[in-house]
């Protein structure tokens, strides 16, 4: 079985999903590498996400409306 792919227009989509919200988000790990480097350096898995503990239900309501899933909240 293949891991999906992260691609930088998922990970754009959802920023722009969860900053539309109102909420502040910071990126970790391996995207956040590859925004600081300006470019893609290898194939990612998720995205790394960190927002304020008072954001995480609309951050999680948001992200089930969207078909992702609790867990590991990879998409479905």
């Amino acid at each position: 079985m293949t891991e999906p792919e992260m691609t930088a227009d998922d990970a754009q989509e959802l920023l722009s999903l969860i900053d539309s919200l109102g909420i502040r988000v910071w990126l970790d790990a391996g995207w956040a590498v590859d925004t600081c480097l300006g470019s893609q350096t290898r194939p990612h898995a998720d995205l790394d996400i960190v927002v304020q503990e008072h954001d995480v239900p609309a951050v999680t309501a948001a992200l089930r409306d969207r078909g992702y899933r609790p867990s590991i909240w990879a998409r479905s």
